[in-house]
């Protein structure tokens, strides 16, 4: 780092300008360090071995390159090993954890260059894959990320909640993205009336209903305060204060034959039901 930091200074306000370093996101997860390493392995592939005429570009990028040279074994090694698991990365997080992604894996782990990480990521591997037995998704895939479901989220916020972020309504309206629907789930919602949906969503609290009550139709703050029906969204505990819950939240296995997302059919179509503790109190996620 500290070398391609003395390199940059050298090239900027030169000819050479074209040929700095990307800059590093202090910010951003490991700083995406992986394309400083990849710039300086093109950056090195630019100098052939041989002597270089004097005053010549070639001269010029020598020059500038300070101990990059020294770190060619390091950097090559280190682009390989973050190569191959930036591919299995990507597949892991699009597709999860199955046999069959651990298998397509195999081929790019074995290419890491460095044993060491190569142990300990197939170590990983398979730790998390005993996890997937244990929830019964090794066949289906275990989630190795939340990016589906954040943008899940982004998605609902933006479809058709307005300007005010109303948790309950982005609730009302997730089943929608959750995969393909089927004919008989279709009909199923087209045979829903517009009476019968404001009866459901009446006895649920939203925040837009609140908004277009009391600044529309005139009515008292102390409206706010008034419970409206069992909530359709929980608060559910964070990692760190779970194991001490009074109520423990089992996961069926019920699904491990099934493959994609698949949609109960309710008497209530659009419903979400309840999937936190009852005593939690209710979120409004912006």
């Amino acid at each position: 780092m500290s070398a391609c930091g003395r390199v940059s200074g050298q090239l900027k306000q030169s000819l050479l300008a074209c040929l700095a370093p990307p800059n590093v996101r202090t910010k951003a997860r490991f700083m995406n360090v992986h394309r400083l390493f990849s710039w300086a392995d093109r950056l090195l592939k630019l100098s052939p071995a041989g002597g270089a005429k004097t005053g010549s570009m070639l001269a010029r990028l020598r020059a500038c390159m300070d101990e990059l040279p020294a770190c060619k074994e390091l950097i090559q090694r280190f682009r390989g090993d973050a190569q191959a698991l930036l591919a299995c990365q990507q597949i892991l997080k699009t597709q999860g954890l199955s046999h069959d992604t651990l298998a397509q894996c195999q081929p790019l782990i074995g290419e890491m260059p460095s044993t060491l990480v190569r142990r300990e990521f197939e170590a990983y591997l398979a730790r998390q894959l005993t996890t997937a037995k244990t929830v019964g998704l090794d066949q289906i895939g275990l989630p190795m990320s939340s990016d589906a479901i954040e943008s899940l989220f982004g998605v609902a916020k933006r479809h058709g909640v307005g300007q005010t972020q109303d948790a309950a309504r982005i609730a009302l309206r997730l089943p929608a993205l959750c995969g393909a629907p089927t004919r008989e789930e279709a009909e199923q919602v087209v045979g829903v009336s517009v009476a019968r949906q404001r009866e459901m969503t009446a006895t649920y609290t939203s925040l837009t209903k609140q908004r277009r009550e009391v600044l529309g139709q005139g009515k008292t703050l102390e409206s706010l305060g008034q419970s409206q029906g069992e909530p359709h969204v929980e608060l559910l505990p964070s990692s760190k204060n779970r194991s001490n819950h009074c109520t423990i939240i089992n996961l069926s296995i019920d699904y491990e034959h099934q493959y994609g997302p698949h949609l109960a059919p309710q008497q209530s179509p659009g419903v979400i039901e309840n999937v936190g503790p009852p005593e939690m109190t209710q979120a409004a996620a912006t």
